[in-house]
């Protein structure tokens, strides 16, 4: 009987070292997340936006290193890891900056995940989503454009699956990624302004 209780007390004392050791933390899993988007080579996916002041839009993105070209039906909007142009069809505009990173932020989803150890304080949730972990992102400075996001990320491949952002006025924004394809290598020419395809476009330069 003795000897039952100690292989009992063993079993036990394994089974609760094995869920300790297997339980991630919010910063293992967006670790997890950035390995692999950083060994992915390009990537692209479709996503779908929705908020307070913006009704449903869907459009695609492509990202390679810190390159990124975001299209969908009336904005495309390239970035070169320096220089960003937005294109209006609807004005035939374009419009040249030099954003901050935390105006990248708020058109690039994954620089959030990439910065997120410099501007945010990470905490794992309970999930609302089934097959994936909710993680907690809240800013560290209060003049951060964002004040917190909901990071839920898959558990089986660690691919970000949706974003809800609250913004420094409390309006609610849902970022909803698919089609998620990783490996791909774009040429530069997909992450910069083509002035021979808008000929006709009138030109903002705000740098």
């Amino acid at each position: 009987m003795k000897y039952l209780k100690y292989i009992l007390l063993l079993f036990i004392g394994f089974t609760v070292s094995f869920v300790a050791h297997s339980e991630l933390t919010a910063n293992q899993i967006i670790d997890k997340c950035l390995s692999k988007f950083n060994t992915s080579k390009g990537i692209s996916a479709t996503y779908t936006i929705v908020g307070r002041n913006i009704s449903k839009q869907s459009g695609t993105i492509k990202i390679q290193g810190n390159k990124f070209s975001i299209s969908h039906p009336s904005i495309t909007t390239w970035y070169d890891g320096k220089t960003q142009w937005n294109y209006n069809s609807d004005s035939d505009e374009v419009t040249i900056s030099t954003p901050s990173s935390s105006e990248i932020e708020m058109i690039n989803p994954y620089a959030i995940v990439k910065n997120y150890k410099a501007n945010y304080t990470a905490t794992l949730s309970k999930s609302k989503i089934k097959g994936t972990y909710c993680i907690v992102l809240n800013a560290k400075s209060p003049k951060n454009q964002i004040k917190k996001i909901y990071l839920y990320i898959k558990s089986g491949d660690y691919v970000p699956a949706r974003l809800d952002i609250v913004s420094d006025n409390n309006s609610l924004s849902t970022i909803v990624i698919t089609n998620y394809k990783s490996g791909q290598n774009f040429p530069s020419s997909d992450f910069v302004f083509s002035t021979k395809k808008y000929k006709s476009a009138t030109i903002i330069d705000l740098r």
